[in-house]
């Protein structure tokens, strides 16, 4: 009987690399990227040109867990029932971090605010998740030592430069570099209170004469996109220079808009306008997604 030489199987390609951010509360019309005169997301915009920018796109919510709740399982929030902030996911819906755990995936996830604690069950399915603050990362926000009936263990959020501390850490010491990861990065900015630092608050502040109080918050909603935009790239640079950015999947979304006062609301999950729901959505992985001009 014949017997062939070197017919094992053809090795399989690896798993591409999967890194989701999400950034709070950021409406599509105050991104650079999407047409916006103030340069708020150059890194977007350099994401962009080389994947896709969908236009429009949507939230299925305006306020933070049933958003996220919705990417994480695929469903509306009428299906999944985690409605609001504060309730947490049924165990009978599986995660797309459970999901790739299964299939192998290296899975983390890295957070900055309380309404993403492990308790409301998002955490499901990631080996690893980072939502503990301390009030030295945290942004001006304070909920005291409790929020929506819940006890703070810590501060209630963290600005973006500790994330992207936390996420090139990650990155650079504690993935395992024998699987394909997926890498979930939650900004809070610029979620209220809106408080860029330095050197965005002066960039981006109007001071001018005859400028209103509600032209000059919006100018400081702005700092802070474009902080958290800076931030963000820092994330993207970490890639290129681990050798990671040619085999990772980039998504780039929010999970709601923000009102400033458009229809009467400054914040958001008041309403479904199209300032609450309306948000950016990236997609880029060079080689396999091509590049929309």
């Amino acid at each position: 009987a014949f017997m062939g030489v070197g017919c094992g199987e053809a090795e399989q390609p690896r798993k591409p690399n999967v890194l989701l951010i999400v950034v709070d509360t950021l409406r599509a019309d105050h991104c650079s990227a999407y047409g916006y005169d103030r340069p708020t997301t150059p890194r977007m915009e350099q994401l962009a040109a080389q994947g896709v920018r969908f236009e429009p796109a949507y939230s299925p919510a305006a306020s933070t867990a049933p958003s996220h709740a919705t990417m994480f399982t695929g469903v509306y929030p009428v299906t999944h029932r985690l409605v609001k902030n504060g309730l947490a996911l049924d165990e009978t819906f599986p995660t797309l971090a459970e999901i790739l755990r299964d299939a192998g995936y290296d899975t983390a996830g890295i957070v900055s605010s309380f309404v993403l604690d492990t308790k409301f069950g998002l955490a499901r399915g990631f080996d690893y998740y980072h939502d503990r603050f301390t009030p030295e990362q945290a942004s001006p926000s304070d909920h005291g030592h409790e929020w929506e009936g819940h006890e703070l263990l810590g501060a209630f959020d963290r600005t973006a430069r500790f994330t992207s501390d936390a996420t090139v850490d990650w990155l650079t010491a504690q993935r395992d570099p024998d699987k394909p990861f997926f890498l979930f990065v939650h900004y809070f900015d610029p979620h209220l209170v809106y408080a860029p630092p330095e050197p965005y608050l002066s960039r981006f502040k109007r001071t001018a004469p005859g400028t209103s109080m509600l032209e000059h918050g919006i100018s400081l909603y702005d700092g802070e996109i474009a902080y958290a935009d800076d931030q963000i790239g820092r994330v993207l640079d970490a890639l290129e220079s681990l050798g990671l950015a040619d085999d990772t999947l980039v998504i780039l979304t929010a999970d709601h808009g923000e009102g400033l006062m458009d229809h009467g609301v400054m914040s958001h999950a008041m309403n479904l306008y199209e300032e609450a729901v309306r948000i950016p959505l990236v997609i880029c992985h060079p080689g396999r997604v091509p590049a929309c001009r």
